[in-house]
Order: C-alpha cells, then sequence, then structure tokens
C-alpha cells in the first residue's frame, strides 16, 4: 500500500496552538505542488552535489545536507502517491470541490467546465466542511496525523509558510468574482427556473 511507502522522522515539533484543521487544508494546498517540489530537490540536491568541492562545511554536514535533500524528495513523492489513492475513492462532486477551493489546477478546471457538476455556491460552501472532515479522516486512517506533519515538514520552509498562512486564516479564497463561472451555472439556473415556475404561498 502506498501509505506504507511514507517514512516517519522525528525532530520536529506539534505545537499545541496548532489550529485545527490547519494541517489538513495545509497538505490540500501543497497537494498540486508536491512533484515540482520533489524534482526541485533533486535539482538542488545534484548542484550542491557538483560544488560541494567550493564549500568549507565538512564532509559529515555536506552528506548530511545530501541526505536530507533526498529523504524529502523521495518524501514528497511517497505523499502524492498515498493522496492520488486516496482521492480515487472521492467521488466526482467531492473533487470538484476539492479542485475549486484548493488545487486550482487549470486543466482540471476546464474539464469541469467542460461537463459541469451541478451544484450552486450555497451547495459548495455546505459541502467544503463535509469534504475537508472526509480528507481527515481519510488521512488520519493511513498515519498522517498531525503529529506525523510535523515531523516530516517542519524542515522544510516552503512547506510551513504555507502552514503559517493557513493558520492564521489568510487562505480563505474569494468566491464572489466567480458567481457566474459556468461551473456553478447550472443547478443555479434550474432552481431558479423552478422557483420562477411556482406559486407565492402565502403562510
Amino acid at each position: 500500500m502506498a501509505g506504507r511507502q511514507i517514512a516517519q522522522r522525528s525532530g520536529g515539533t506539534q505545537g499545541a496552538e496548532g489550529s485545527r484543521g490547519a494541517y489538513e487544508k495545509t497538505l490540500l494546498y501543497l497537494y498540486p505542488h508536491l512533484e515540482t517540489m520533489s524534482a526541485a530537490l533533486d535539482v538542488s540536491l545534484q548542484t550542491q552535489a557538483l560544488l560541494s568541492y567550493r564549500k568549507r562545511e565538512g564532509a559529515e554536514a555536506l552528506v548530511e545536507r545530501l541526505l536530507t535533500a533526498d529523504f524529502q524528495s523521495r518524501f514528497l513523492l511517497g505523499v502524492q502517491e498515498t493522496l492520488d489513492e486516496l482521492f480515487g475513492e472521492f467521488s466526482r462532486e467531492d473533487m470538484f470541490v476539492l479542485e475549486y477551493r484548493y488545487f486550482r489546477r487549470k486543466r482540471v478546471m476546464r474539464s469541469y467546465e467542460a461537463e459541469p457538476v451541478k451544484m450552486s455556491l450555497r451547495t459548495f460552501y455546505r459541502r467544503q466542511h463535509r469534504v475537508l472532515q472526509k480528507f481527515s479522516a481519510a488521512i488520519k486512517r493511513r498515519g498522517m496525523d498531525e503529529k506525523w506533519f510535523f515531523e516530516n515538514f517542519s524542515d522544510m520552509d516552503w512547506a510551513m509558510r504555507v502552514y503559517r498562512k493557513v493558520r492564521a486564516g489568510h487562505d480563505s479564497y474569494i468566491m464572489g468574482k466567480y458567481k457566474n463561472s459556468p461551473l456553478f451555472r447550472t443547478e443555479k439556473h434550474e432552481k431558479e427556473e423552478q422557483s420562477a415556475c411556482m406559486p407565492e404561498i402565502n403562510a
């Protein structure tokens, strides 16, 4: 199983002040970039190795840095593999919520424009919380709890910057300008047409 391939490493701190749901949201924001960041670490690893003769640090410190970069690169790919497997169990409607709220991948967004999900903005907002809870439960079943997150991501500054923004509440995506998006048009218009045909009922 892919989840078993994710190495765990000690050395991080969980932080009692961690905001509820912050690490789960951070993982969702990171997910579309895991492969890219893994590749960037590989390039950095090769560059550091090639330029190691210019550095004055000891061989032991250099080896430690190279091993850390190699671990992080493989770890990120393992996380992506596990999340890919996990998302395969989610419905198209759930994935639409995650895509629109967190991932924002242009190619995937275009596929939803071609075949829209029947979902109003109101339904979208309500469903966000349920999908986040479903995701949280799924990753925890695979051993990816908050302690795991801090043990493995605390040394990755780019990831922790995202976490701090999420924890501070700066991650909320402004949906207002997308109210006329074709992604939300179908169910909204159907309801409007239905309500227009319904007679007024006086209480």
